[in-house]
């Protein structure tokens, strides 16, 4: 799949190749003209370079130079624009999309605290065009402004360039040990930026639990394509596999065995089916048909992945207490139990308003679940690995799963109001 989004762009990015830096810096120098700035996503676009420059289109720092450049340029238009034209902001109640209220305010700002207010505007969104402009009109001198605003371009293009980057590398971790789909990562990475940019545009304020599941969910898939990747291609954990096989010794004793033996069986499939469905069917007597939806998605979704990793790795399981069938890698039980705690207290906490008892909650639930893991290394079914890999897929599709419902429940609501008809 890789070599087919290559090539694809291969074809139609010769050209781009030599223009693509020119590209960058026209992008950014409007994207920080006033009003122009308005036309184009400018920041999506930039994201989207940095991975580009993940895929070798591109060089890093070449990149973050143009934008910085391009950036610095147009903020410089509009601080020429504010130093000629800004008495007009001051006289009409509004111009163009500035109000005279929140212009006075900015100018006020930068004449206050001209390093915070020129180096914090530049990072946010919505400030980005308006200080430049304001700066312009106040009293702040051009060497002064632009020393500042070059130091807080270059932050803004290498966070911005970072992003997408990082994007390309979590993602690309994880199509390593699938078969490298980088098209299938690309495709997510846009929807998931643009679905931001939509957000922002239209004042959508992002619920803090979302943006915590999705930077959550890219970091442990992340670490997860680590793990799968070295399991092909490296010996640092089978070594460490072995270190933790050796000393499971240690700690075995036929009291310790028995506990493990009852925390395994609560994670066989069986179990951990019976108390999913009992779980979806309380939901749903309490009328919850939105987080029953979800519990069965995620959860579904969670078991076919597992059973499709189980499938493509084919990795032996260690010789242990008790026989275990399938392949080992990686441990399904760690995987569907650590998204049946994911799920349970996402849903839960919501309706627990006592600090005791979400405290109490969430200490049996994940106490639960990680000792289900552990007994798995104790009773020799899977290696150490294969639970860490359980554990870090399990909440990645715990948290990513949480985070795309909301977003597509989202989008469909607000279908529904675009479409609704107003009773006479």
């Amino acid at each position: 799949m890789e070599h087919l989004f290559v090539s694809f762009f291969e074809v139609h990015l010769n050209t781009f190749r030599h223009f693509g830096y020119w590209i960058i810096l026209l992008i950014t120098y409007i994207e920080s003209v006033p009003l122009l700035g308005m036309l184009i996503p400018g920041q999506t676009i930039i994201i989207l370079a940095g991975f580009m420059v993940k895929l070798h289109f591109f060089g890093f720092w070449a990149t973050i130079l143009v934008t910085t450049l391009g950036a610095v340029l147009g903020d410089l238009t509009g601080f020429y624009l504010g130093h000629k034209y800004g008495h007009h902001f001051t006289t009409a109640e509004k111009k163009f999309y500035i109000k005279r209220e929140q212009f006075e305010k900015t100018k006020a700002l930068i004449a206050a605290h001209p390093f915070k207010s020129i180096f914090f505007g530049r990072l946010h969104s919505l400030t980005r065009t308006l200080t430049p402009i304001a700066g312009g009109a106040s009293n702040i001198s051009l060497n002064k402004f632009l020393s500042i605003d070059i130091l807080s371009s270059f932050v803004w293009a290498f966070l911005s360039i970072l992003i997408g980057f990082i994007f390309g590398k979590s993602f690309e971790r994880a199509s390593a040990f699938l078969g490298s789909f980088i098209f299938v990562a690309t495709f997510i990475t846009i929807c998931i930026i643009l679905a931001v940019n939509y957000a922002k545009k239209k004042n959508i304020k992002l619920k803090k639990i979302n943006v915590f599941m999705f930077i959550t969910s890219t970091v442990t898939i992340y670490l997860f394509g680590l793990i799968a990747r070295d399991l092909v291609t490296g010996r640092l954990f089978t070594i460490f596999d072995q270190h933790v096989y050796t000393l499971r010794h240690l700690i075995e004793t036929p009291l310790m065995t028995n506990i493990m033996l009852t925390f395994s069986t609560l994670g066989d499939p069986l179990y951990m089916t019976s108390l999913a469905l009992l779980f979806v069917l309380y939901i749903i007597s309490k009328k919850q048909y939105r987080d029953a939806s979800l519990t069965s998605l995620i959860l579904l979704t969670g078991l076919g992945a597992v059973e499709f990793l189980k499938i493509h790795y084919a990795r032996l399981r260690p010789m242990g207490i008790i026989n275990a069938d399938g392949s080992s890698f990686p441990s399904g039980h760690m995987t569907m139990s650590i998204i049946l705690a994911i799920l349970i207290s996402y849903i839960s906490l919501r309706h627990i308003k006592s600090t005791l008892k979400r405290r109490l909650l969430l200490t049996l639930i994940y106490t639960t679940s990680l000792t289900i893991g552990f007994s798995r290394i104790y009773l020799g079914v899977h290696w150490a690995s294969d639970v860490l890999a359980g554990l870090l897929f399990g909440v990645f599709c715990g948290t990513f799963g949480i985070v795309v419902f909301n977003g597509i429940s989202f989008m469909i609501s607000v279908g529904k109001k675009k479409h609704e008809i107003p009773l006479p």
